[in-house]
This record gives structure tokens, sequence and C-alpha cells, in this order.
């Protein structure tokens, strides 16, 4: 077996030595810290014992040693599971909606780039969004929802949809309306990465491919079927992947949208991020927190491992 493995390794001995640093930094980076993560996850890391480290106790005994993890999960009197079970709802609605919008709306985006000129240009316009800073677009995106002097309500003043009473526009940054006053954003920043990506699939294709369907009598919609959608499918696929991955993830547009230092968009808008954050640092307990982290850790690489078990002959097409 280390025979097996030793041999590629002297075959390849100068790409090895290239690729050397960059291992070891990945190791010390990514490896080390995630250790870590999971040994804190074990411990009864709260304010009391915070100058201990690495060196506190464990759980303490009844709930054994994945106590943290059992109560984050189990235990309704928890204020870590409170607020988690509604993050969890939250973000997968998040996630799915934004994901799936951009997915769309990105597709929709290329296809009418190729059909008008100085491509280039627009391309470089409609993705400009993306290159916007997250925590920027959620500090601005806040100011725009405000209920009395935000862009949006003052908009829908002036096209007549609102009244004179302010005290009856629409309040974004609180109550039902806070989920979609966090998606929109999301959505207008994310969709110019799945354009960019799927513009670079379509260029990938074969004009001559078009051609020959068009001659053999394929109107446009059989030809998008038939040759646009296959052909697309790593490049959707790698679309879908980072839009999980992201949006799951998403900490910096709630934390500026919703202020105060926490990003809390009450039961409605408050994301896993951003309530894994509030549980850790403002109630001083590290081992909930790193359970929690290690718990999401776990469900994205369960979606990462569905994914290319999925998508895996499409990518493969691509060495």
């Amino acid at each position: 077996m280390i025979h097996r493995l030793w041999r590629p390794i002297r075959q390849y001995r100068v790409a090895w030595g290239f690729l050397l640093p960059a291992i070891l930094g990945m190791f010390l980076v990514h490896f080390l810290p995630l250790v870590q993560l999971v040994g804190i996850s074990l411990l009864d890391s709260r304010r009391t014992n915070l100058g201990l480290g690495l060196s506190a106790p464990a759980v303490g005994e009844g709930t054994g040693i994945l106590g943290n993890y059992v109560s984050i999960l189990t235990e309704k009197s928890d204020p870590f599971h409170l607020g988690l079970v509604d993050a969890v709802w939250n973000t997968i609605l998040f996630t799915a909606v934004v994901t799936a919008c951009s997915f769309f709306l990105g597709l929709l985006g290329a296809l009418l780039l190729e059909k008008v000129g100085r491509k280039g240009f627009w391309r470089t316009l409609l993705v400009a969004p993306w290159i916007v800073p997250a925590y920027v677009v959620g500090l601005v995106w806040g100011v725009f929802w405000q209920q009395d002097s935000g862009v949006v309500n003052q908009s829908l003043h002036a096209l007549g949809f609102l009244g004179e009473d302010r005290s009856l526009w629409p309040m974004w940054l609180s109550g039902p309306l806070t989920r979609w006053a966090l998606i929109l954003p999301a959505i207008w920043r994310e969709w110019p990465y799945a354009l960019l990506l799927f513009s670079l699939g379509l260029q990938t294709i074969p004009r001559r491919i078009y051609e020959a369907a068009k001659l053999d009598g394929a109107n446009g919609w059989v030809r998008f079927r038939k040759i646009t959608v296959p052909l697309l499918i790593p490049a959707g696929s790698l679309v879908l992947l980072h839009g999980v991955v992201y949006n799951a993830y998403s900490f910096n547009l709630p934390l500026m949208m919703f202020g105060a230092g926490s990003g809390n968009g009450g039961k409605q808008g408050d994301l896993l991020m951003p309530t894994i954050f509030r549980n850790t640092f403002q109630r001083w307990d590290f081992g909930r927190g790193a359970a929690a982290t290690v718990v999401l850790m776990v469900g994205m690489l369960f979606l990462v491992a569905l994914w290319y078990r999925v998508f895996r002959s499409d990518l493969e097409k691509l060495r």
C-alpha cells in the first residue's frame, strides 16, 4: 500500500516539489484550524473557561462528550437551539430562492448577450454588482429599505403605490418582509456571477454544431434543448455549487443590512451564520458555537458530495 502511494510521488517528484508549499499552506490554514474547531466543540468553553483554551474541561457529565451537539440540536430550552431552528429554515429558503433566481437570470442574460453586439462592454457592465463587496451591498440596501427615507418606499410612493401616511408604509427590515429584503439584494449581487460562467460556457460551444442542426431543420427551441442545455451542464453545475455554498454561509450581507453588529433579521430573516456568530461571541459560548459550525460543515459536505455524484460524469468530460 505504501509502495503504491510512494511510486507516483517519486515519479512526479518535481511536480510535487512545486506543490509542497501550497500543501503545507493548506495544512496550516485549513486542516489544523479544522481539528481545533472539532476539539473546541467537545469542550465546555464558556466565559468562565475561556482562559484555559484547549485545556478547558470536557462537556459535563450526563450529556456525554457530544453534549454541545445534543444541546443545540435537541434541548428546546437552550438559547442556541431556539435561534437555530428558525435560522435553519430561513437559510434553506434564502439559499434555494437566491440560487435558483441567480441561475435562471444568469442563463437568460448570457443567452441575450449572445444576440447583441459589443458583448465585452455589456458583460463588464452587468458583472459590476458582483464586484461590489457583500458588506457594501448590505450597507447600501439597508439604507434603501428604510421605511421613511428609503429609496424603495420613496419610489413606490412616487409611482402611486403608497399613500401619504408614512406610518403605513412597508417596514422592510422587520416583520414578514424581512426575508425578501434580504433575498432581493442577494440575487442582485449573485446573478452576474452566473451570467459570467454561462457566457464562458456558451463560448466553448462550437458554432458549427448549431449550423449543422439548423441545416437539419432544427428550430431555435430544439437547438437550445438538444445542444445548448446539455453542453452548459458543467457551467450550470458550478453555478449551483457556488450558489448553495456561498449563500448558505452568507454573513456580511445580513450583518451590515440589519445593523447593530449582529445581523439579526428577526424570526423571518435570521440566517445561520449570523445566529452562530451572535450566540458564540455575545454569549461567550465557544463550545456550542464550534459545535454548530461543525454541524453546518457536515451538512455542506453532504450537499457537495451529492452534487459531485449527480454531476460527476459531466465534469469528467472536461478532462
